[in-house]
């Protein structure tokens, strides 16, 4: 009785022993189940990552060869421009060697026409200067001829000083008019005439040479018939206002006799002061 007992324990405990080995077997399997599940979730989660980062690489190598070629086709279009706009600096600096050139060609032409001018002036002048210095020329033909001469001496003078003028066409009025009335003071051996400017006046030359004709007509005309003799006094008077320019000339002579002379001389100073569009008052 006590083997069969003995018996029956060992079976039990066999049993139980085996059953614990079978439950610990199952749970060394679930254990391994699980770590390989662990294993797979890290494994896919790896796979995961490496796909997202290599979807991220992509888009930023994307995004830097559009950034790379846009600075590639802006730095092209610049070199572009560069060298368009270099192009153009040439030409424009070949263009303004060109003009300038053209320029002192103009310059130097017109510095030897108007010399040229002021000596077949001259030349004009001594001529009719000796012409009126003949013995068979009655005194007529020699006032004609001497009034004709300061004529032409009037614009003489206006071309030396446009020569001498730093303002291109401009002239200093005041000392032209001085320089006209000594001339003929000169010429016509006259006492006294006397000049009175109120300020530096200056003027282009296509206005000072119907002034100075002017001046050098009216100081012709009250030499010849408002004196008796050579002795007595012309005033010559200029004043700017604004935009205008008052001209007198005064004289200390018998007055004016509208009947007097030819009249050509009057006619002249009427025909100059339409061409500057001025107001005559006699």
């Amino acid at each position: 009785f006590r083997t069969i007992r003995d018996s029956i324990h060992s079976i039990q405990k066999f049993k139980t022993t085996a059953e614990l080995e079978a439950k610990y077997q199952n749970e060394l399997k679930q254990t391994k189940i699980n770590l390989l599940q662990k294993d797979n979730l890290l494994q896919q989660a790896n796979i995961e990552q490496q796909s997202t980062l290599k979807q991220y690489f992509i888009i930023v190598l994307a995004l830097l060869s559009v950034i790379v070629a846009l600075l590639f086709n802006r730095y092209r279009l610049k070199s572009k421009s560069y060298f368009a706009l270099q192009e153009q600096n040439d030409l424009l600096e070949a263009k303004n060697n060109e003009i300038q050139d053209k320029n002192k060609r103009i310059e130097l032409l017109y510095d030897e026409m108007q010399h040229r001018f002021k000596n077949n002036l001259q030349l004009i002048e001594s001529l009719m200067k000796l012409q009126a210095q003949q013995p068979q020329m009655d005194s007529n033909a020699q006032l004609i001829l001497q009034e004709s001469q300061n004529r032409i001496a009037t614009i003489s003078m206006l071309q030396q000083y446009l020569n001498q003028s730093n303002q291109h066409g401009q002239i200093k009025l005041v000392d032209y008019l001085t320089d006209i009335a000594e001339h003929l003071k000169i010429s016509f051996q006259f006492d006294s005439i006397f000049s009175f400017h109120e300020s530096e006046i200056s003027v282009k030359s296509d206005k000072a040479i119907p002034i100075g004709l002017i001046v050098n007509e009216l100081i012709t005309n009250a030499i010849k018939y408002a004196f008796k003799s050579n002795t007595g006094q012309i005033f010559i008077r200029t004043a700017l206002f604004t935009n205008e320019i008052s001209l007198q000339i005064n004289d200390t002579g018998s007055g004016f006799v509208p009947e007097t002379g030819t009249g050509s001389g009057l006619a002249l100073v009427k025909g100059l002061s339409q061409q500057l569009r001025a107001t005559m008052q006699i």
